[in-house]
């Protein structure tokens, strides 16, 4: 999140966060924002947070269009990780394990773009 605020911008980044908790909603996930970029969302088994969650990654994905920089930009391939668990703890250790089997597949369409255009003046 941090690289995407430096990016495109706070605004941005909030307009960002607000997408996923509307599309959290949409789905029919009991959605809370936890803190940062983090929300907690409450199910019935780990089928149905498994398959919501899936689903609200899947609508994520595509493309949207958000005021940043001064323009109107096209943002593409955002995606997020999440982690299952009975407990925070159990669900942090699930969280961890996502983001680092993320980590290492292909950055998003977005970060790639941030990467080509030179970071703006800033190593990646």
């Amino acid at each position: 999140m941090r690289v995407f605020n430096d990016c495109y911008g706070q605004i941005a980044g909030d307009a960002l966060l607000r997408r996923l908790a509307q599309i959290l909603i949409a789905v029919g996930l009991d959605a809370y924002h936890h803190q940062g970029d983090e929300f907690l969302c409450k199910g019935e088994s780990r089928e149905e947070l498994n398959a919501k969650l899936s689903q609200a990654r899947h609508i994520f994905r595509e493309s949207f269009q958000v005021y940043a920089e001064g323009r109107i930009q096209t943002i593409e391939g955002t995606n997020f990780s999440f982690g299952i668990g009975t407990s925070l703890e159990e669900g942090d250790a699930a969280l961890y394990e996502a983001k680092k089997a993320t980590a290492q597949s292909e950055s998003p369409e977005w970060l790639r773009k941030i990467i080509g255009a030179g970071g703006r003046g800033q190593v990646w």
